[in-house]
């Protein structure tokens, strides 16, 4: 009887054991669920297209426009704002990007800033010192950006035209494995829209302007990388190009 009592004893030792396995099991199955969905919130949360000012003036002035913005595109919906020193094309102007998740949020922006005198009467002294060089609404149309970098990057910009749309989308992955591997952070294609209508926008992240440059010394000494394109660039059509550094970020 003792011993049929030792044994039932562990069996039931071993049941609990088991079925606090199976409760720790349940549990981490319910919490990786519950991570994955939040993550596919946050991602369908992401970015949806950009507004964007380039405009010519000075730095100062420059900085002080966005830290007067930025906090406005806070309060009225938008995800990031950041101001970019531009050299190359269009040599020495800014661009202030502010981000947000629909066209919707846009225009709640654009409704707010139009019913605000007191808003113009902030900026007006910034206004005076500065020139309109385009303004430029952008849509993701291929890209691997999921989320900022943790420094302040500078961007390779080309802007082209290109009477294939389904091209512009394969040549994308030729330009992700090379620019990838020689030191890009991101890269992304955008349709543009306003100031440049038809156009398009690749833009590729780096952690560092050296870093920019010792990819752009690869593509020029790659032989494979132009052949690959040869078909593709036979009707591209660059229009512009230039680098960016990021001067100033807020990501909301």
């Amino acid at each position: 009887m003792y011993k049929i009592l030792i044994k039932l004893m562990v069996i039931s030792d071993k049941l609990e054991y088991h079925f606090l396995l199976l409760k720790i099991n349940i549990f981490l199955i319910i919490f990786l669920f519950c991570y994955y969905y939040l993550i596919l919130i946050i991602l369908k949360k992401e970015v949806f297209m950009f507004a964007t000012w380039k405009i010519r003036t000075d730095y100062a002035n420059a900085v002080d426009m966005f830290d007067k913005v930025s906090p406005w595109f806070k309060e009225s919906g938008a995800r990031m704002t950041n101001v970019t020193h531009n050299i190359g094309g269009d040599d020495n102007t800014f661009t202030i990007v502010a981000g947000f998740e629909s066209y919707e949020a846009f225009g709640k922006n654009d409704d707010a800033w139009a019913s605000s005198p007191e808003w113009w009467q902030k900026m007006q002294p910034n206004f005076v010192n500065n020139e309109l060089v385009e303004a430029v609404y952008l849509t993701e149309l291929i890209g691997n950006i999921k989320g900022a970098t943790e420094q302040m990057p500078v961007w390779a910009h080309f802007v082209f035209s290109h009477p294939d749309v389904d091209a512009i989308k394969k040549s994308f992955e030729i330009d992700e494995k090379h620019y990838m591997s020689n030191g890009a952070s991101g890269i992304a294609i955008h349709r543009m829209f306003g100031d440049r209508n038809n156009q398009y926008l690749f833009a590729a992240r780096f952690n560092s302007m050296q870093e920019l440059g010792k990819c752009m010394d690869a593509s020029q000494n790659s032989p494979d990388y132009w052949a690959s394109h040869k078909d593709y660039y036979a009707n591209l059509n660059i229009h512009l190009n230039y680098n960016a550094r990021v001067i100033r970020r807020d990501i909301y």
